[in-house]
């Protein structure tokens, strides 16, 4: 029997993004969303980041609703 494994791409971008912006390890940066450890700066990154790719998204629906008229 096959297992699939569900992996959530979008999680791990972000994961490794604000690694990367703040400076601490993938593994730091799991823990945090997790609420294993408390980093303010890790928070405040990753919210930022999904706030940012909402609006974008956002944005991108709108183009598209105005381009194709249903």
């Amino acid at each position: 029997m096959n297992k699939t494994i569900n992996r959530d791409t979008i999680r791990a971008a972000r994961v490794i993004r604000t690694a990367q912006i703040t400076g601490v390890s993938k593994r730091q940066v799991r823990r945090v969303c997790e609420g294993k450890c408390q980093n303010e700066n890790v928070i405040s990154v990753m919210v930022r980041m999904a706030q940012a790719e909402e609006m974008l998204d956002n944005l991108l629906i709108n183009e598209i609703k105005s381009i194709v008229q249903l």
